[in-house]
């Protein structure tokens, strides 16, 4: 499979609920992918919208593991729990 310079790489960003999506971005990713920075953006966005009453599941990615998106969640009382490793 050879690389393609020139080709756009995209990554999806994703919140969902029982009830459906919750918050979405997609981002234009190819030079960067996604950082501890633009996640805590989207970590900001959501926190915005979302009842208090959610609870949010990570997995261990280290992008969720960024000081910057735990002070965020605490900010907010916002409850957040990690899957156990896989």
């Amino acid at each position: 499979h050879e690389h393609k310079p020139n080709r756009k790489t995209w990554s999806l960003i994703l919140a969902i609920s029982a009830h459906g999506v919750v918050h979405h971005v997609l981002l234009e990713t190819q030079k960067t992918g996604v950082n501890g920075e633009k996640f805590a953006k989207f970590i900001h966005e959501l926190v915005e919208i979302i009842p208090d009453e959610y609870c949010l599941l990570l997995d261990n990615c280290k992008i969720h593991k960024v000081l910057e998106v735990q002070n965020i969640l605490d900010l907010w009382g916002i409850e957040y729990l990690f899957t156990s490793p896989y």
